[in-house]
């Protein structure tokens, strides 16, 4: 994920912020690698994964840049 902060009166006046996520699923025992695989080929279920870990990072994302004291409230927490 990466960020731009930018002053409102002076656009050139910038800093670039970058993160990055790593989203762990979990599936039953008795599921086997063999039965995943096919799916990842699927958009769809791609989509369902990275609709699910795609606003927790975000949201972590959004907490660190303002733990900097950056006002991140304007970016998006869910997939647009």
């Amino acid at each position: 994920m990466k960020a731009t902060a930018k002053r409102e009166k002076d656009a050139k006046d910038q800093a670039t912020f970058a993160g990055d996520f790593e989203a762990k699923f979990y599936y039953p025992t008795e599921v086997v690698e063999d039965q995943v695989t096919p799916l990842m080929d699927d958009s769809e279920y791609q989509y369902v994964l990275v609709a699910q870990a795609f606003p927790l990072a975000m949201n972590h994302f959004r907490r660190e840049l303002q733990a900097l004291g950056l006002d991140a409230r304007q970016l998006p927490l869910g997939l647009q």
